[in-house]
């Protein structure tokens, strides 16, 4: 079993897997690595629980340890008119309405320091009741995409910088492989999706990549061939297709 980290590539190198008696240094490893608050988990669960998560079908389960960047990197919160529990456990006076946002969507800013409000003595406040896009934030996206935030953000970045996801299957080393070409690819030939519509944002970029990363394994044997245009082309009306049945399952299932 190897760990890697996420932007090296090279952590930790254990010994060679064995499904038939590598069970116990399997579980110490992870727990080593969990103790030190790297852990990423295997790539292969992350994958499937943040996809599931962007279905709408379960939230974001992210090993923070001790590191509050999200909560202490300038972030504007939006808070849903349906997240009642959420805007009765945030004083009034910290929300506020913004333009070109949808009716009854609220934003929570952000103190002099760049600290959502709702933390305090070094947690939130609100855990319980934190709004949903606290509960769906997980900066393992840009280390499974290889990309780091636009704005970079120095505690989200350490923590991306640390994780490390680790590989117990080749398929799971193939499938982190994927995400990563997906994202590569897709921010760099933006000229080839229609209209131009396609993310610019890295946390875009990364989340598309997850969506549709099954491409770059159908496409396997063609990647070598992205010079041609014609193929490259092909890849990226896939991706229009895929994200589109993507949206269309997350659409049915909410």
């Amino acid at each position: 079993m190897i760990i890697f980290k996420a932007k090296k590539r090279v952590a930790v190198h254990t010994p060679t897997y064995d499904p038939q008696n590598s069970f116990s240094h399997v579980k110490w490893i992870l727990k080593l690595a969990e103790a030190q608050g790297h852990h990423a988990g295997i790539f292969s669960s992350w994958l499937r629980r943040t996809r599931l998560m962007l279905l709408g079908r379960t939230e974001a389960n992210v090993p923070c340890g001790t590191c509050r960047g999200c909560c202490t990197s300038s972030k504007f919160i939006h808070i849903h008119a349906n997240e009642t529990a959420s805007l009765l456990h945030i004083p009034k006076k910290l929300l506020f309405d913004a333009p070109m946002i949808p009716k009854g969507t609220k934003l929570l800013g952000y103190n002099e320091k760049g600290n959502c409000p709702m933390l305090i003595g070094g947690n939130c406040s609100i855990y319980h009741y934190r709004p949903i896009a606290c509960r769906e934030f997980d900066c393992r996206i840009f280390a499974a995409a290889g990309l780091l935030p636009d704005n970079r953000e120095p505690e989200i970045v350490a923590r991306v910088n640390l994780w490390e996801f680790s590989y117990p299957t080749k398929r799971d080393l193939e499938m982190h492989n994927a995400v990563k070409k997906a994202a590569h690819f897709i921010q760099n030939n933006h000229n080839l999706f229609p209209d131009k519509r396609i993310p610019t944002t890295s946390i875009d970029s990364a989340i598309l990549a997850i969506k549709v990363y099954l491409v770059f394994v159908r496409f396997k044997h063609s990647l070598k061939k992205l010079n041609d245009l014609k193929t490259a082309q092909e890849i990226a009306n896939a991706i229009v297709e895929t994200s589109t049945r993507f949206e269309l399952l997350r659409m049915e299932g909410n």
